[in-house]
């Protein structure tokens, strides 16, 4: 069942039959080049059964996003809830898509996706991506979609850059009638 849809995506919470597509992905070096580590098939397991307990306890987590028009799982995207980012209590956008679906602009549809849901289905006030500096790609994601950077951060035992974007930005912009 779908959470909700985009113009090309269908996104919907992760199932344990996910495991095969999501294990590809997160032990795609290039893919995971910006986090500490690939993940092996345990990891995966754990990050599904995470991502099942939020969306339990929060009602939300990564969403598998499925292209519209070959079925293919081309990766994740989502809210994460508070915790996951120290420095910061609120609620994170990140997204993950396999390398054939890079350069589509599927990232920032749905991450677009993300944030409108954020704001408009739980009412957040505000939302926040953390960021490697390194990471170029999801700089210029997070700016185009409207975020701002705040600060530097520690987390993943490296500074991180943090990035923010407030309901009233989002309402007052045409970002959340882009995409």
């Amino acid at each position: 069942m779908n959470v909700f849809e985009t113009k090309r995506l269908h996104l919907r919470h992760l199932k344990t039959s996910d495991l095969e597509n999501l294990y590809q992905l997160l032990s795609d070096p290039k893919v995971m080049l910006h986090y500490p580590h690939t993940l092996n098939l345990e990891e995966t397991e754990d990050w599904i059964q995470r991502s099942k307990r939020n969306i339990r306890e929060r009602g939300h987590s990564f969403y598998a996003c499925i292209h519209k028009q070959s079925g293919d799982f081309a990766g994740i995207c989502g809210l994460i809830p508070p915790g996951n980012a120290p420095g910061t209590s609120e609620v994170e956008v990140g997204c993950l898509f396999h390398r054939r679906y890079w350069g589509l602009g599927l990232a920032r549809e749905a991450t677009f996706g993300c944030i409108d849901y954020g704001f408009s289905h739980f009412a957040y006030e505000k939302l926040v991506a953390t960021i490697d500096p390194e990471n170029h790609a999801s700089i210029r994601l997070a700016e185009r979609s409207g975020f701002v950077f705040e600060s530097k951060i520690h987390r993943f035992d490296k500074d991180m850059l943090l990035y923010s974007m407030t309901k009233e930005v989002w309402e007052d912009h045409a970002y959340s009638r882009a995409g």
